[in-house]
């Protein structure tokens, strides 16, 4: 049925049988093509309509001891006691050498609904001490997925191990770890992916990234590992999880 008579010139359509139809009327966009209906606030324009907005953004940072796991056993896996800010007297137990302040230990949030920041007991996966894994109990800070989407996701760990038991000499028969943990439907935190480097030195950095698509209440918290086991090594480490558009 034909119920517009109106702008049937060739430059106001881009056929010029397009008059005839039942919707010609519809409203157009700048290059005449008809507005679909109900999705006249789709992104038409992927930089106009991204103008003045930002990635939503999350990070946790911490310093702590970590333990070494002897060679020719199962991985003994380090639960970081995270926390969104710390005080004076915990920064004061950090070495010397690692000059962080209170201020920059806070947690860094930026536009993010998507995550939620969660303090509980939680369990997880890790070495017995034999053979085998075994489930350990920590009371810790870990990330709660909010929003069902696709995710960045980004650990890493600057490693300081013991000036009076580290040997360069022998620092490539050793490896640094850095991984990513998820809780699983026991209610377990296991250990889903992670990066490793060898030939290990003070200050190496090791970086864990990972672009997932993660369901709406998924549960995850970074997980460090290392092999020295002489001395006391510490580790800064920050988790940072940012929502891809």
């Amino acid at each position: 049925m034909i119920v517009y008579a109106g702008k049937q010139f060739w430059n106001d359509f881009n056929n010029w049988d397009e008059a005839v139809f039942q919707d010609a009327n519809r409203p157009r966009d700048n290059d005449k093509f008809k507005l679909r209906p109900w999705l006249q606030s789709d992104k038409w324009d992927w930089r106009w309509t991204n103008k003045n907005t930002d990635f939503s953004h999350i990070m946790i940072k911490w310093w702590w001891v970590v333990w070494g796991t002897s060679a020719w056993i199962q991985l003994l896996w380090n639960i970081p006691p995270m926390k969104e800010e710390r005080t004076e007297s915990e920064l004061s137990q950090f070495p010397s050498y690692a000059g962080v302040i209170p201020e920059s230990m806070r947690m860094e949030k930026q536009n993010n609904p998507f995550v939620a920041v969660k303090s509980w007991t939680i369990k997880y996966q890790t070495w017995d001490g034999g053979t085998w894994y075994t489930t350990k109990s920590v009371n810790t800070t870990y990330f709660e997925i909010a929003k069902s989407w696709l995710y960045y996701v980004m650990c890493y760990g600057t490693f300081y191990f013991d000036p009076s038991y580290y040997d360069s000499n022998v620092g490539y028969q050793y490896k640094e770890r850095v991984g990513l943990a998820q809780k699983y439907e026991d209610g377990i935190f296991r250990n889903t992916d992670r990066a490793q480097a060898r030939a290990v030195g003070n200050g190496d950095n090791v970086r864990f990234l990972q672009i997932s698509w993660f369901p709406a209440w998924s549960q995850i918290l970074p997980l460090v590992a290392h092999s020295l086991t002489s001395g006391t090594t510490t580790v800064f480490d920050a988790m940072s999880v940012i929502r891809l558009w």
